[in-house]
């Protein structure tokens, strides 16, 4: 059996020699079979809680990542990180993070497109925010543009807008961020006053309409009497829908709900349910769905709760083993970091982070109001040619000004001001890091796509779990 203290991510290299017999079989027996065969040692070390918890939520979350290479690139994080860290990457050094404070910023952890949004801290009032905070940690400010800049490299490549479409909008997206810094801008706005892009502007839109009609409260649940109850699935369809919670879970959400000190006056839980297979990274994560009201009869003051699992952040290279501890525990850490980034700490009223035991869970609004960018949608919407090249490139400023924004708020380690710690980083040498981070997320794209094949590859030959449900634990 396998002793208490080996590590679990040793487990993975069992794969090694099955996957370089199967390369030299096939005479492939290269730098892919390689890469593969580390790629399957991460993911499963990653997921290694998934795995022992509910291997069959596991193989969706694979399956879906399968689907689609963004998709990938979000259930891969600290994958991503982990390659970023390890001796001999193939990926170019930085010529920056030369200021130590720079090396220690307050980071939002993942902020890639679709983990950006609308926030509603009261009715009539939307904000445009970052809104996952968590793999938040204190790291390398390079490490947040990364992740921004993957998701726009490929979105920029699929919007069939030309060779050269993915460099105009990593170019874009990071001359705005560098402006931004630059401007002393007060940072207190979470929308880029009335000059709304035009992909932005169609968010707004399907927000302000759905919103209105409170779609998602009457998608989820329906009204009896003066109560309200969750529309439940008799089945699972594609391990997506809403169940009843068993015992264990009921007494779980209680506590949970005990513990949080953001409910509204007059909180009452009307109905309560597990929610199925939403997000790619956390989608087998425990994720808890709460009907409530304030105390009025009438359905007006209704509304749905999201308490949803967070497990703890991977690993952030490039932090010297001497940072401190900046918080309590990981429902401190992803509650401060939201609260320290968004224009104003209240842009979702009732989020928070609550331990359980050993689980941290986040308390988020779920409602029509808050919404995230889909790149499904506006890839479609560029193949419809309802948006043009220069409307995403418009967007990408946007996404640019948001994180320096988010940056500029933050602390870092040493508790002096993460912007100027950036700015004193890349210095006079602009051009070169704009040139830099183009360089960077063009290869970081190009890794994704032959990441996401291999992918495809291991699960063809070692199962839908790469092989994970046939170790033996010895």
């Amino acid at each position: 059996m396998r002793g208490p203290d080996e590590p679990v991510r040793r487990w993975g290299w069992r794969y090694l020699p099955a996957l370089l017999t199967l390369a030299a079989c096939t005479g492939t027996a290269d730098a892919d079979a390689l890469r593969k065969a580390w790629l399957v040692d991460a993911i499963v070390d990653d997921n290694r809680v998934w795995l022992s918890r509910d291997p069959t939520l596991l193989a969706t979350k694979y399956d879906k990542m399968g689907d689609d290479p963004y998709d990938f690139m979000r259930g891969t994080a600290a994958v991503f990180l982990r390659d970023l860290a390890r001796a001999g990457t193939d990926r170019a050094p930085t010529a920056f993070l030369t200021d130590p404070e720079a090396a220690e910023v307050l980071l939002a952890g993942d902020p890639h497109p679709e983990n950006i949004g609308t926030l509603s801290p009261t009715e009539g009032v939307l904000l445009l925010e970052l809104n996952d905070f968590d793999g938040s940690a204190f790291g390398p400010y390079l490490l947040d543009l990364r992740r921004m800049l993957v998701g726009v490299a490929y979105l920029g490549d699929e919007g069939r807008c030309g060779s050269d479409c993915a460099e105009r909008l990593v170019r874009a997206t990071t001359e705005a961020y560098l402006r931004e810094l630059v401007s002393g801008y007060p940072w207190t706005s979470g929308l880029v006053d009335g000059r709304v892009d035009p992909v932005t502007q169609t968010l707004l839109d399907d927000v302000i309409e759905e919103g209105l009609g409170r779609e998602r409260l009457l998608e989820y649940t329906q009204q009896i009497g003066a109560g309200r109850r969750f529309r439940i699935d008799p089945t699972l369809d594609d391990g997506r829908g809403i169940r009843p919670l068993d015992t264990e879970e009921r007494r779980q959400l209680q506590r949970l709900l005990s513990r949080w000190s953001g409910a509204p006056a007059g909180f009452r839980v009307l109905d309560q349910a597990r929610r199925y297979g939403s997000g790619v990274a956390s989608l087998p994560a425990v994720r808890y769905v709460v009907a409530y009201d304030t105390g009025d009869d009438d359905p007006g003051d209704d509304g749905l709760l999201s308490i949803r699992e967070v497990v703890d952040p991977p690993a952030v290279p490039g932090v010297h083993a001497g940072a401190p501890a900046y918080w309590d525990d990981h429902g401190h850490r992803i509650e401060d970091t939201a609260r320290t980034m968004w224009s104003r700490p209240d842009a979702d009223p009732h989020y928070a982070g609550l331990v359980d035991g050993p689980m941290t869970f986040k308390v988020q609004t779920m409602s029509s109001w808050h919404n995230s960018f889909d790149h499904t949608k506006i890839l479609r919407d560029v193949d419809r040619a309802f948006l043009t090249v220069d409307d995403l490139e418009a967007w990408c400023t946007t996404l640019g000004q948001l994180l320096a924004r988010a940056h500029a708020r933050s602390p870092t380690a040493r508790g002096g001001r993460a912007g100027e710690a950036i700015l004193r980083d890349i210095g006079g040498a602009g051009e070169a890091f704009v040139a830099e981070r183009v360089r960077d997320a063009l290869a970081d794209r190009r890794q994704l796509r032959t990441d996401h094949r291999l992918f495809h590859e291991a699960r063809d030959e070692l199962g839908a779990l790469l092989g994970a449900d046939l170790l033996e634990d010895r």
